[in-house]
């Protein structure tokens, strides 16, 4: 782990530098400037975590010294040693953004201890301000994710639901096969936007509640490819550009649009495709009214190591038996707010 880099600036009649360096060196990465040009000089080229200076410098004050190192660095820590005589300007400093002060004389231990403690509070401000720019880019992420669902519902009136249950599901599994935080929201963007692609599929198409013909089927199995595209242009959304493309590809290998079978196709695409093809089935449709639940069961069973990947079969239908839950009795929340509990 890299030490934190010291900044000591300081002049001539101090003498105090080559001394101080070699209190700190052992903790710290210290550097010393004889200075204030020099040392703002170092600050735009040179990381620095923290300033231990003189609060009186023949070139600048302490005040000033503060206004010119936080113009390079607005949030760099600022250290004084002070005397007796300098301390009620050293009160007005802290005021006006120093973070700590050190009289003279001290020892070696009040000097890491005041540095250290300085140093600390930077950490958790910067991880504070970490955790705030995570949070609001989880939240833009997740926009972005209900913006392209609410678009593939108004294209498509079955998604509606669809995506809420699927990802609902896709978590729940998730948990259930170890996944990592950052494999389980992959897996439940795969699941809320896996037929994006149906935005670029005809609506006389995608509506029709007549048997497709073979061009027409032709034409929806492109949905897999398109959303692709969509979605790998979007950063990060980058990894679930694969799963999405693989949905409809089947365990035996017949699927589409290659012929990849088995452990070669992604494991959160064989999750989709189970998710998927039970949420089809439980639903009603123009042509047929909805399965039960355990017809639908049966057949996922039926078709596990033809059509799907036994093993995820077993994990849902073990999920289905041990929490009770109906799909369609799930609240009606934004696709969105089922990753509140998932970290990218």
């Amino acid at each position: 782990m890299a030490k934190d880099k010291i900044l000591i600036i300081e002049d001539d009649s101090c003498h105090l530098g080559p001394s101080l360096v070699d209190l700190l060196n052992y903790n710290y990465d210290v550097t010393w400037v004889d200075g204030v040009e020099g040392a703002l000089n170092h600050l735009v080229h040179q990381r620095c975590d923290l300033v231990l200076a003189e609060i009186s410098l023949p070139e600048l004050d302490g005040l000033q010294l503060i206004r010119s190192v936080h113009q390079v660095h607005a949030e760099l820590p600022v250290v004084f040693i002070t005397g007796l005589g300098t301390l009620q300007w050293t009160l007005l400093c802290l005021k006006l953004g120093a973070q700590a002060f050190i009289l003279r004389p001290f020892t070696p231990d009040e000097l890491i201890k005041v540095v250290e403690g300085a140093l600390q509070k930077r950490r958790r401000v910067r991880e504070q301000g970490e955790a705030r720019m995570m949070a609001a880019l989880e939240s833009v992420c997740n926009e972005v994710v209900q913006a392209l669902v609410q678009a593939m519902q108004a294209k498509d009136r079955y998604t509606r639901d669809h995506c809420e249950r699927m990802v609902a599901y896709a978590l729940v599994i998730a948990d259930r096969l170890g996944l990592s935080p950052a494999e389980k929201k992959i897996l439940g963007y795969a699941a809320a936007l896996h037929d994006i692609g149906k935005i670029a599929i005809p609506e006389l198409i995608l509506n029709k509640t007549d048997r497709l013909t073979e061009q027409e089927y032709e034409i929806m199995k492109t949905h897999a490819q398109k959303g692709e595209e969509i979605v790998r242009r979007i950063s990060f959304l980058a990894p679930v550009a694969p799963l999405i493309y693989y949905h409809h590809q089947r365990y035996d290998g017949m699927g589409y649009p290659t012929r990849l079978m088995g452990e070669e196709i992604p494991l959160g695409s064989r999750v989709v495709a189970v998710l998927d093809a039970f949420d089809a089935m439980t639903s009603d449709r123009p042509y047929r009214k909805a399965l039960p639940m355990d017809r639908a069961v049966a057949e996922l069973r039926r078709y596990a190591h033809q059509q799907f990947d036994p093993m995820v079969v077993e994990t849902f239908v073990q999920v289905l038996e041990e929490r009770s839950w109906d799909l369609h009795q799930l609240g009606h929340s934004n696709v969105s707010d089922h990753f509140s509990d998932y970290p990218t």
